[in-house]
């Protein structure tokens, strides 16, 4: 019952927040969907964050700097993997490596955004999807280390799961 309650106010809130956040808040509720046991929810609002995200992605009405593209890269990423279209998801890992290896090149504005931008939010999500993520050594004041070994994590996994598949 807790996850069903927690995946419909997630899903709720893919309706409050701007249309850019509405991709990320239908997956999380789709993986609270999985975590209650109910598979055919799950997929359902896998589906629609897919789609919501096909809806978007030429038009996002948010100038984003490149640690914001990884981040969304990243998210967008993982919710193509979890729709199980694995090619997909890797590129967009690999897009999301790419921006966080050019949004380094000036650690200073990275740590402005970390503050000042959307990583609470997309920490929260991250935090949520990577099943290992309590042993994985993030350190709290290592963001760059954080955000390549989540990655390469992703990746790897990624990587794993379509060998399984083959």
């Amino acid at each position: 019952m807790l996850y069903a309650g927690l995946a419909t106010f997630s899903a709720k809130l893919s309706r409050a927040y701007h249309s850019f956040w509405r991709p990320h808040y239908l997956q999380k509720a789709a993986d609270l969907w999985e975590k209650a046991e109910l598979p055919e929810m799950a997929h359902r609002y896998g589906k629609e964050a897919v789609e919501a995200w096909e809806k978007i992605k030429e038009n996002i009405e948010k100038d984003l700097e490149p640690i914001e593209e990884a981040w969304l890269y990243e998210e967008v990423g993982y919710i193509y993997e979890k729709a199980g279209r694995f090619k997909t998801a890797l590129e967009y890992y690999e897009k999301a490596k790419s921006k966080y290896e050019e949004a380094y090149k000036d650690p200073h504005a990275v740590f402005t955004y970390q503050v000042d931008g959307d990583w609470n939010d997309y920490w929260g999500f991250f935090a949520q999807q990577i099943s290992d993520f309590r042993l994985i050594y993030f350190l709290p004041d290592g963001p760059e280390e954080n955000d390549y070994r989540r990655i390469k994590y992703r990746i790897l996994n990624l990587k794993d799961q379509m060998k399984d598949s083959e």
